[in-house]
């Protein structure tokens, strides 16, 4: 695995990964794969996207992750109809190509929201909330703390998140209706 996460698929019997692939001796492509620890097998579902950082939505019925192109990243989100290859025209995209660099996207538990680590061109690496279309709902914090890899509680009212802003990383909380951090 070589993306900054592993995703769990929604019925815990399998995970999502990343990995990359060198072509033509030249070329490095993240690529999105899923382990079925059932039977043991690794399964390829895309192939040369850029694609990295896949988390499922709560019902299993979609995988969102990021796309990274000529230096711009993308969210985007795909149907997880069966366990192969899907074409490009299967995805929906979320969004235009940004310079913002997205990671790590994770769907709230009612899977109407997206957590994502973004870092901006003014150097802040902080977390968005989106809609389920990929809409900025709400920028949790901008500030020189690097701050990323978010995921929701389990009733969906704070994320918990890595960050710097005490000089060293440290686990937080934050609490979506008060605004606080923990």
């Amino acid at each position: 695995s070589t993306g900054q996460s592993i995703a769990w698929g929604g019925d815990g019997k399998g995970i999502y990964y990343t990995r990359v692939e060198m072509v033509r001796n030249s070329n490095l492509y993240n690529d999105i794969y899923y382990y079925d620890l059932e039977q043991g097998k690794e399964i390829r579902l895309t192939r040369h996207l850029r694609a990295r950082d896949a988390a499922p939505s709560p019902d299993g019925t979609k995988l969102v992750f990021v796309i990274n192109r000529l230096g711009k990243t993308r969210l985007a989100m795909l149907p997880i109809m069966q366990k192969s290859i899907v074409k490009e025209r299967d995805i929906n995209w979320l969004g235009e190509d940004s310079a913002n660099q997205f990671e790590t996207p994770r769907f709230s538990p009612d899977g109407q929201r997206i957590a994502v680590g973004v870092r901006q061109h003014d150097g802040c690496k902080d977390i968005w909330i989106l809609d389920s279309q990929g809409n900025k709902i709400e920028e949790l914090m901008h500030d020189r703390a690097i701050d990323g890899g978010a995921v929701w509680s389990t009733d969906g009212n704070s994320l918990y998140f890595s960050s710097d802003r005490s000089g060293i990383f440290n686990i937080y909380t934050y609490d979506l209706a008060s605004k606080q951090i923990f």
